[in-house]
């Protein structure tokens, strides 16, 4: 004889929970920037090359900036220093 499926009891849904955006962040800026650049490239105006130097100069300010963060990381990480952010020394990491 099959067993009988046990009906869970209905319950209203759960409100959505409201979301931490950080829109004055780094990645959000790089990708606005790279958008802009890559905008201006297609559609040619009066004020396009204005606008394509302010914009090229932030995408080569914001590769600078992953380049060089890397770099710090990778530096910490050969020289056996704790890992930004994590609070754990390179050497002793849970398995």
């Amino acid at each position: 004889m099959p067993r009988k499926r046990r009906r869970r009891p209905e319950t209203s849904p759960s409100p959505p929970q409201s979301s931490d955006w950080r829109w004055w962040t780094f990645p959000v800026f790089f990708a606005f920037v790279v958008g802009l650049l890559l905008g201006i490239l297609v559609a040619f105006s009066p004020l396009a090359f204005i606008i394509f130097y302010v914009s090229l100069f932030a995408v080569v300010f914001g590769a600078v900036h992953l380049i060089t963060r890397r770099i710090v990381r990778w530096r910490q990480q050969a020289q056996g220093r704790e890992l930004p952010g994590r609070g754990i020394p390179s050497g002793k990491r849970p398995s």
